[in-house]
């Protein structure tokens, strides 16, 4: 926690997250970045966690690197921490969109 504001650890660590993404690392890299995000919001904050898996999911999909099994992974955990939140709009838009994946 910091200053009264609990989440930012887990917000900090998505912004370091989508850095080392977009600076075109390795994928050991970029899941480990995210999983730290994960890690850090998953038990109180349902909504970082599942954008950080959809995130992870996303860049590797985008990236077309040989990990359809990380990306599904992260698009389930992705869609139960959306359903945890109570998002069904968006849990149904990534069955739609990672159809082959599911």
């Amino acid at each position: 926690e910091s200053l009264g504001c609990p989440n930012s650890l887990s917000l900090c660590l998505f912004l370091k997250a989508e850095e080392i993404a977009s600076a075109n690392c390795d994928e050991k890299m970029i899941s480990s970045a995210y999983n730290k995000c994960i890690a850090a919001a998953a038990t109180s904050f349902p909504h970082i966690a599942a954008l950080a898996y959809e995130r992870a999911a996303t860049v590797l999909h985008e990236r077309n690197w040989e990990c359809s099994r990380e990306v599904k992974f992260y698009i389930e955990k992705a869609i139960e921490a959306y359903k945890i939140w109570g998002a069904r709009g968006k849990v149904q838009d990534l069955r739609n969109k990672y159809a082959t994946y599911l």
